[in-house]
Order: structure tokens, then sequence, then C-alpha cells
């Protein structure tokens, strides 16, 4: 839903859909566009659909992957418009192109879907998919916490596009789903707690304790 909402104000021009407010960043188009690859991929991994789960999770997974490639290696693959040409770039370094830590929390959503299709029946396969939703969860969380402290390094990373107060809670949303979804399959395996709870928990407190530690060094 917020995916769909935030490409309807892209579509109509309404920059209360796409900004919380005027001086915050913008959610960018590809950002959205992933929200509603990722919320369909979730939602059809949990309803049995794995074609579905398959092409969403692919593309999300790929959509991550290239906006990263495009920082580190310092190129333009053309995709971060290819959709939408851009008319609010508020703190975007590039316009239309989606955060670092953005473009990092859709790659593991993406690949959060294709290991609960492809590895359905390893025993391991819950943990993995609930450790990658709670990564995902810090990441959010330390971003949505940074707009409130006033600490900007946290939900940016450098010069580079910041990410939006709506993209740090839909991935809070977003990781807190792959975690249920991991703890739903395992207590039907073991009827009970999962086993594995400790660890992404302590995963997730060295997430949240690094991030901040390194926007506060920054």
């Amino acid at each position: 839903m917020l995916g769909v909402v935030v490409l309807v104000g892209w579509y109509t021009h309404n920059p209360d859909l796409i900004q919380v407010n005027p001086a915050f960043v913008p959610m960018q188009y590809n950002t959205a566009l992933g929200f509603l690859l990722a919320g369909m991929g979730l939602l059809a991994t949990g309803t049995a659909y794995p074609r579905i789960a398959i092409l969403t999770g692919s593309i999300t997974f790929l959509i991550g992957i290239a906006t990263l490639v495009e920082y580190v290696a310092q190129i333009d693959l053309h995709i971060d418009q290819l959709l939408m040409e851009h008319y609010i770039n508020v703190k975007t370094s590039h316009p239309g192109r989606m955060a670092p830590n953005t473009a990092l929390c859709f790659s593991l959503s993406g690949l959060a879907i294709l290991v609960a299709i492809f590895f359905n029946s390893f025993k391991k396969t819950p943990e993995i998919v609930g450790i990658l939703g709670v990564i995902i969860i810090g990441l959010g969380v330390v971003a949505f916490t940074g707009y409130f402290s006033g600490m900007e390094t946290a939900y940016g990373w450098g010069q580079l596009t910041k990410m939006a107060i709506h993209t740090a809670l839909g991935f809070m949303v977003l990781g807190i789903g792959f975690f249920s979804y991991a703890w739903h399959i395992e207590s039907q395996l073991i009827n009970g707690k999962p086993k594995w709870l400790a660890v992404p928990i302590g995963i997730v407190s060295m997430t949240v304790t690094l991030a901040f530690w390194q926007a506060m060094v920054a």
C-alpha cells in the first residue's frame, strides 16, 4: 500500500504523497516500486504463489543490486529515471536514484523472498529469512530514529541520497513481515518458539549499534 500511494503521488504530481515534509527526502519512484514488488513477493511467498514470488523477488533483488553497483562503480545504468523523470530532488545526489541503504534493504528483501522459495525444504531457511528480516528492521530503525534525533548521518551515507522517513518506516514493517513469516514456518515445524530466536536478536542489536556508531563518527 505504501508503494502504491507514493507511485500515485509521482504520477499525479502530489508532493504530499511523495514527501512527508517539504524539507525531507522524497521517496524515489524506484523505491516505491520496490515496496510494491517486495510486498507482493512476501504475500505470494506466504500464500503459496511461487511464480509470483520468484518474479517479484528477483526484480526487487536486481533493483537493489543494480543501484548499489551504480554507487560503488560510479556509473549510471540509466535505471533511476527509466519509468519516471524526477521533479523533486531534495537531498538527492542523483535524480531518481534511491539511497544506498535503501538499495541494500531491497537487495536483502529480494534475497529473503528467493531463499524462502528456492530453499523451502531446508531446515535453516526460516532462520536465514528471519535474520534477513531483522537486519532490514535494524536499518529501518536507525534511519527512522535519525530523523527524530536530528542525526542526518543515521539516514544518509555521506553526500549520497538520503533514505526518506516513510521509506524507513516501510522497511521496519517489511522486515517484521519477513521475520513473522519465518517464525510462522518454524513454529509449524517444531510447534513452539524458534530455537534460533537469539541469533536474529543478536544480529539486529549489532546492526543497530554499528549503524549508530558509524553515524556518530561521521
